[in-house]
């Protein structure tokens, strides 16, 4: 599985990995801290990941994650405006990259306070949810982690259906600044939603 951020994903990089069997996870990486404060900045979001996913010839009816970064203020009618909006377009699910501990001595649990508020008013609608935590060590694809995502409550475990558990394996120096993320999908199934080889 690839992900890649609409605003930096081509057509030649989704051919290039479509031709590796990648299948690829959309996300839209444009959003800040102080751009999730709002519906209509949810809106926003929305409009834009759909407009890039139809200028790079997404097939209609996958997910478009929207990244919630740790720390983020989100509200819940941003989360709503983003989520409306998907489900109307016809087009895609929605789905969210977000931070879903619930460790007592967190406090930040905006993203987790404001997704349950919005879900509990769409019960039956399908959105996703990629869960940033928690964090575990490297290692090989048969040393990965059993599955044991972080989930905000009033969801099961099984309702996250990805799990990035770990971010900064295989760093390189300085001078190159990138590391290797490491996701696991909760299984199979889940490939439908994402961007499949032709």
């Amino acid at each position: 599985m690839a992900y890649s951020e609409c605003d930096d994903l081509t057509t030649e990089i989704a051919s290039y990995l479509h031709g590796k069997g990648c299948y690829i996870l959309v996300i839209y990486g444009g959003a800040t801290a102080e751009s999730v404060a709002t519906k209509a900045q949810g809106e926003t979001v929305a409009n834009d990941i759909v407009a890039a996913a139809n200028n790079l010839g997404v097939p209609a009816g996958g997910c478009l994650f929207h990244d919630v970064e740790p720390g983020w203020q989100v509200i819940s009618e941003h989360i709503d405006g983003y989520w409306t909006t998907i489900h109307n377009s016809q087009r895609e699910v929605p789905g969210f990259y977000a931070d879903t501990r619930t460790d007592p001595a967190i406090q930040n649990y905006y993203f987790n306070t404001a997704y349950c508020t919005v879900r509990s008013q769409k019960l039956g609608q399908d959105c996703h949810v990629w869960s940033q935590w928690p964090k575990v060590s490297c290692g090989t694809a048969a040393e990965r982690p059993t599955w044991d995502p972080d989930y905000p409550a009033g969801l099961t475990q099984h309702q996250i259906g990805f799990w990035q558990y770990t971010a900064t394996c295989y760093e390189y120096d300085d001078s190159t600044a990138w590391a290797v993320v490491l996701d696991e999908l909760r299984d199979t199934t889940l490939l439908d939603i994402l961007w499949a080889p032709s």
